[in-house]
């Protein structure tokens, strides 16, 4: 069976409200017998106020092998 997982967090800065930072992770996790499994994943940052010259969003897209026990 295919494992679906979605995992997110945000925080707010209390002196300036609309100073908001979101992350969050979306993937899908496949079993591969004996422990072992393969993931693939996207993540996703949002800064409402990032710093001169960067952008608000970042995404990053995995493909990760690993093992449960």
């Amino acid at each position: 069976f295919v494992q679906l997982f979605h995992d997110h967090e945000g925080t707010v800065d209390l002196e300036d409200t609309g100073n908001v930072f979101v992350e969050s992770s979306t993937g899908l996790r496949f079993p591969l017998g004996n422990g072992f499994n393969l993931t693939a994943q996207a993540d996703v940052e949002w800064d409402s106020e990032p710093e001169s010259g960067v952008s608000s969003t970042d995404k990053t897209y995995l493909m990760t092998v690993g093992y449960s026990w």
